[in-house]
């Protein structure tokens, strides 16, 4: 096994990277996307007491309803701020969670059933594929939902803040905390707790003033619940688009098969350097022959003749047919 090893590990970097990233990146944007289109009237309507469970604040509904389409524009803004630094990564942090779990579940099948003598079976591919799918699959359920947990806290703590910090700037655009609207806040501050009466905050400097507190008071236990449908919707679609991948491509025996025979005849490099035929078998060998040449007397011959064994086999292995 320690021969077939860098092999599995060289196919999962090489070969199965990059469609599952592809698809990783694919559900994450479509998430991030529907959040953008949609989050921003949904919270508006919830502002304005305009959602179906009647939520809202009169006070509040009358200050975001004032400010006219200005509120609407920031609140947008405000919106793919947050979504996008909320996302920032995720789509690394959980392909590398999925392909380390694949390695783990392909090198363990493997096994002592993929090796024989000097060469390779590769029986157990095809043997144990749906098994090593589904154990990867539940393996890997738990780091989607940590994925869709990360980002929904991200959201939902920082979303509010930027919020107010955005309705803010907008009162100090129109009178400050001496004029109607900043007295309205001022006074709605009161009752939620965001503060003194009228206290004028400052937008842009950490959200310590009376309207970021009074959003983050009001809106704060309100926004993961608003933007849970869009995350599980996330979880249910990575999950199978995840489980197509699995079986088209990191589980594969024929992807495997053809990946590898593309290495041996040159059609996934170019000519000279690392490329072609001759690159590739050079970076097999070295695989196999990395532990060889350090054995004790004449180990060293002993392991290239066994290496030189195992390459001649391996490569038989997939030009049988």
């Amino acid at each position: 096994m320690d021969k077939l090893t860098p092999l599995l590990m060289n196919f999962i970097e090489q070969s199965a990277r990059p469609p599952v990233q592809a698809k990783v990146s694919e559900q994450l944007n479509s998430t991030t996307t529907d959040l953008k289109s949609s989050l921003p009237t949904t919270v508006m309507n919830y502002l304005t007491g305009s959602s179906e469970d009647g939520s809202g604040n009169a006070v509040l509904s009358q200050l975001v309803n004032s400010l006219g389409p200005s509120f609407a524009n920031a609140l947008s803004s405000v919106t793919g701020t947050t979504i996008d630094t909320a996302s920032d990564g995720m789509d690394t942090l959980l392909t590398n969670g999925i392909l380390n779990i694949a390695k783990g579940v392909l090198t363990k099948s493997a096994g002592q059933e993929g090796e024989q003598g000097g060469g390779f079976n590769f029986d157990f591919l095809t043997q144990g594929k749906e098994g090593m799918v589904n154990t990867t699959l539940a393996a890997s359920a738990p780091v989607i939902k940590q994925v869709s947990d990360n980002m929904g806290a991200k959201i939902s703590n920082h979303f509010p803040q930027e919020i107010g910090q955005a309705l803010q700037r907008l009162v100090d655009q129109n009178g400050g905390s001496g004029g109607a609207m900043g007295m309205a806040a001022g006074l709605m501050s009161q009752f939620l707790g965001g503060g003194g009466g009228g206290e004028r905050a400052q937008g842009g400097e950490g959200g310590g003033g009376s309207i970021q507190q009074m959003l983050q008071n009001f809106l704060g236990p309100k926004i993961l619940e608003l933007i849970q449908p869009y995350l599980q919707k996330f979880e249910a679609q990575m999950t199978t688009s995840l489980e197509n991948e699995l079986r088209t491509k990191v589980f594969s025996p024929d992807f495997i098969k053809s990946t590898v025979m593309d290495m041996l005849s040159g059609e996934s490099g170019g000519e000279g350097g690392g490329g072609g035929a001759i690159g590739a078998i050079g970076g097999l060998m070295n695989a196999f022959m990395k532990n060889s040449g350090n054995g004790q007397g004449g180990g060293g011959g002993g392991g290239q003749a066994e290496a030189l064994n195992a390459l001649g086999n391996f490569a038989s292995s997939f030009l049988k047919k």
